[in-house]
């Protein structure tokens, strides 16, 4: 008896240090959660892509921590375990799918990895899903949700006034002369934060019974104007259409408000057509941002230039149409199906700016489907199993049109790392929602000490992951951004390279970005008179050995061979030059700039005849490029065919400055 009451005492002090440790864990976990929101306002000048690298090291770094500790939580207590739903099995379906894609694609460490400029692939959206996992397990209550959400809002507040310093001109914008893009480095970025926010704000000022409600009107209001100077057209658009279906949902569901929405829905009616009316006027016309919109038209540049990178992705999907070629190998894409009707865009695209599109070529078929699968699950839960989420008719109205304003906006765009957080935050909000009421089940006590072996298990399991994922990216990124100050500022090549050189010894996803840079660093400096000839020619060996080893990990990629193929040409090796530049051909025969390349070589060999063959090979590719038609009559002039050449140029200017490229002598 008596040693079946000390037993029963040694149970309760172990349970109760258990439930105390717990809670420890339990409270370190909200807190780690609730930095997420504070993520949009990182900007790493220490790192290369300062708006993108910080953002996403931390993001991962915050998830690991996380997932650590809710692994422990899970462990020791039922009630935090993943509970089931239609949401879960399409968020699975779509990270196997994804998974999948990336292991029989073209390039299954790139599509794993990504890299700096993007830093999305696999590894991000298994981030992306142990984040939904942590969320929707460890926030059970509506109350700790608020905070959240609160929290989310009072930062977007924060990153619009910077986007508004940067309107009255007290802060600099970085990527356009009028475009804010506050502490996300990109118009369209942030727009879409924008929206989501602007939303959230809607959902809370209905909702609540406060006199505290009337602070989201200016919010909204602020939100709206940052929105508009973005002059992000597919945003501006997607925001209209989720609030033109959010007034047509509150007139078939709310006969109380009837009345307003539809005053409301006439008035944007009016507007809009108002000023499609007025397009051609001065006002709208002498307006940055309203005249991107007066110039939509199938005639457009822009306009047309998606259009053919849409008819590429299809072509592409056609070839892997199951799985498709893996995430973050558009780039690939990009060079085979390349059409030179899009020598008017940058050369080096990544994205195809569709979200249908990008999910065919990332993974397939089977990955649009398991796409579509989530919005298809968050709308079966909002509308056909209310009584499940118990949200509010207008939360639920609010949200839908949140959805699906973030999937038109994608249908121009592509994501980054902030929308991703809040698409997912949301999804396993409704997650929560639908589990909020199931019972708490403590684990029995257990005196084996086996969950408490696990649990240290997982911690060092956690901080190695920690170091493994994150350490050699961070350090790579900075010390890319010492190489180029070495260079830049101190005019310290070989220090430069030895940067470089270290960069990629960490032989982490940015190895590719360090090749780059060095191989483009070297370009430069070879070319500078005052540096001596054997420091040029140390540097140059090291940039082409680095530069091969590029092409041998990505020998389909046109960009190594490039950036290589143009050091070949600035360091005079004219021969090697040529041969790596045809190799690009190969991969891309339709793509312009690589004849222009090519052609530099022969120039400086002084082999006319291969010159002009070369560029007029390039002219006939596409003759509207006004380049590639100055090219071609310098080289018609260069072998001697001067009425050519002259012809080539009548109706455009005449010779006159053909091309300096190839120092011609103009002649009208």
């Amino acid at each position: 008896m008596k040693g079946s009451l000390i037993q029963a005492k040694m149970n309760r002090d172990w349970n109760l240090k258990r439930q105390l440790n717990l809670k420890i864990v339990y409270y370190l976990t909200l807190v780690a959660i609730f930095l997420i929101p504070f993520l949009p306002l990182v900007v790493s000048g220490s790192l290369i892509y300062p708006f993108i690298t910080g953002k996403n090291f931390l993001f991962r770094i915050i998830v690991e921590t996380i997932l650590g500790l809710w692994i422990i939580l899970a462990l020791f207590d039922k009630t935090y375990r993943l509970q089931k739903s239609w949401l879960l099995i399409a968020l699975v379906s779509f990270i196997i799918v994804f998974s999948l894609s990336v292991f029989f694609g073209a390039n299954p460490s790139r599509s794993f990895w990504s890299n700096f400029e993007r830093m999305e692939g696999l590894l991000t959206y298994l981030h992306l899903f142990g984040f939904f996992v942590v969320l929707s397990c460890v926030m059970k209550t509506q109350t700790l949700w608020d905070c959240f959400f609160q929290t989310s809002l009072g930062i977007s507040l924060v990153v619009a006034i910077h986007g508004l310093f940067q309107l009255v001109g007290k802060l600099a914008i970085l990527q356009n002369e009028f475009r804010i893009d506050a502490t996300l480095g990109n118009a369209p970025f942030l727009a879409i934060y924008m929206v989501f926010h602007l939303f959230l704000a809607l959902i809370y000022l209905l909702r609540s019974k406060t006199r505290y409600r009337w602070f989201y009107l200016p919010l909204i209001l602020v939100h709206t104007i940052v929105i508009y100077y973005t002059a992000t057209r597919g945003s501006i658009l997607a925001l209209l259409t989720g609030m033109v279906l959010a007034i047509f949902l509150m007139l078939l569901n709310q006969n109380k408000t009837r009345k307003h929405t539809i005053v409301f829905l006439i008035s944007v009616v009016v507007l809009i057509s108002g000023l499609w009316i007025h397009k051609n006027s001065a006002f709208i016309q002498e307006s940055p941002v309203l005249s991107r919109f007066a110039h939509i038209s199938l005639n457009e540049q822009t306009t047309q230039s998606r259009l053919v990178i849409w008819k590429m992705s299809l072509d592409a999907f056609k070839e892997k149409p199951f799985l498709g070629w893996g995430a973050d190998n558009f780039n690939l894409i990009f060079e085979k199906y390349y059409q030179p009707i899009l020598w008017r865009q940058e050369p080096w695209f990544d994205r195809a700016h569709n979200v249908i599109m990008d999910r065919l070529i990332s993974s397939g078929i089977l990955g649009l489907i398991t796409y579509l699968g989530l919005f298809l699950s968050v709308f079966y839960y909002l509308w056909f199993k209310r009584e499940e989420s118990r949200l509010l008719t207008s939360e639920t109205i609010l949200l839908t049109a949140m959805f699906s304003a973030y999937f038109f906006h994608n249908l121009f765009h592509f994501d980054s790392i902030t929308s991703l957080i809040l698409f997912f935050s949301f999804l396993a909000y409704i997650q929560s929602r639908i589990t909020m009421r199931v019972v708490s089940e403590p684990c029995k006590p257990d005196k084996s000490g086996q969950k408490i072996f696990v649990a240290i298990i997982v911690g060092v399991m956690t901080i190695t992951m920690i170091y493994f994922v994150n350490v050699p990216g961070i350090m790579v990124a900075n010390i890319i951004v010492k190489a180029t100050k070495e260079w830049m500022q101190n005019e310290d090549y070989e220090s430069a390279v030895e940067q470089y050189e270290k960069a990629i010894s960490y032989n982490s996803f940015g190895s590719a970005e360090a090749r780059e840079q060095l191989v483009r660093f070297v370009t430069q400096v070879i070319q500078l008179p005052n540096v001596k000839q054997e420091i040029k020619n140390n540097l140059l060996a090291i940039a082409i050995s680095e530069g091969k080893k590029q092409i041998d990990i990505s020998p389909s990629d046109v960009r190594p061979r490039f950036v290589l193929g143009t050091l070949y040409n600035k360091s005079r090796l004219f021969d090697e030059a040529i041969s790596e530049l045809n190799n690009c051909i190969k991969l891309s025969p339709k793509k312009q700039q690589l004849y222009f390349e090519i052609a530099d070589s022969y120039f400086e060999k002084k082999d006319s005849d291969k010159l002009y063959k070369i560029l007029k090979t390039a002219y006939e590719i596409e003759p509207s490029n006004l380049k590639a038609r100055q090219y071609y009559a310098s080289a018609t002039i260069l072998i001697g065919n001067v009425a050519d050449g002259a012809k080539l140029m009548q109706d455009y200017g005449g010779t006159a400055s053909l091309s300096k490229r190839f120092r011609v002598i103009s002649r009208q």
